[in-house]
């Protein structure tokens, strides 16, 4: 990490996610890294765009198998925030609005961007750009709220949120190769929940919600398998939908 990180601050604000403290877990931050594992696998030895990078967490892990890697946000505090942390061989940041890719003269073998689509207001428009910035044979992985109950204006920023059905429709009328999956919050087994109900486990977790090592160890390990990228029941299940696109 850079001298200068310490000295950049940024505010994880539940729109943009900061990779949790030491000893801390995020369940928020677990369920995007797992869509930026399951990238990274795509990534070996490739060029690769991040669109909507924020903090550059996401970048940085994608940086651990790609040949090189580029981030881009259009909050200069987050860009800045991204360079003092994440930056290094192979991965940087620049500042970019991802409603306007036009200024990115170079096309890229793997274009991942999570979160983001929902926050425009022409989600056509994006993939547009996005396949324009992929090369021949190249991917495109998107992820974004599996909306299952109308809205309602419940999250002031996202302009264009999609159920199972309407992010397809969406995906199909842009690509004729892609697969539509989704990632679940991992539920409780009926093993799991029957014992939670027994005496005993209550009285345990009573004593580890006081705060214990043990249960903030217990806390981090199930975090860490809180989410799973699934392939069938996507539309009932997911939490998000995750498209990879295949533009040809």
């Amino acid at each position: 990490m850079p001298a200068a990180a310490s000295t950049i601050e940024l505010a994880d604000t539940g729109e943009r996610i900061l990779p949790p403290a030491e000893g801390e877990v995020s369940v928020v931050f677990a369920g995007h890294l797992v869509a930026y594992r399951f990238a990274a696998d795509l990534a070996d030895g490739r060029d690769v765009l991040d669109v909507g990078a924020g903090a550059g967490y996401g970048a940085a892990t994608l940086g651990e198998r790609a040949r090189s890697v580029l981030g881009v946000d259009r909050d200069a505090g987050a860009v800045a925030y991204a360079r003092s942390h994440f930056a290094g061989p192979g991965v940087e940041f620049r500042e970019m609005d991802a409603s306007d890719l036009s200024g990115l003269d170079r096309r890229f073998d793997l274009v991942v961007s999570f979160q983001v689509i929902e926050h425009l207001a022409d989600p056509g428009a994006f993939l547009d750009d996005l396949r324009r910035l992929v090369r021949p044979g190249g991917a495109i992985v998107i992820t974004t709220p599996n909306v299952r109950r109308a809205r309602g204006g419940a999250n002031p920023f996202h302009e264009s949120e999609m159920s199972h059905a309407e992010f397809d429709a969406l995906l199909a009328s842009r690509f004729e190769d892609y697969d539509l999956l989704g990632v679940d919050f991992a539920r409780p087994s009926a093993l799991r929940s029957m014992v939670e109900r027994l005496p005993f486990y209550q009285w345990l977790g009573r004593r580890l919600r006081r705060g214990s090592a043990l249960k903030k160890a217990a806390v981090r390990a199930m975090a860490l398998d809180q989410y799973r990228v699934i392939e069938d029941h996507v539309a009932r299940d997911a939490t998000d939908l995750l498209a990879v696109c295949r533009p040809g």
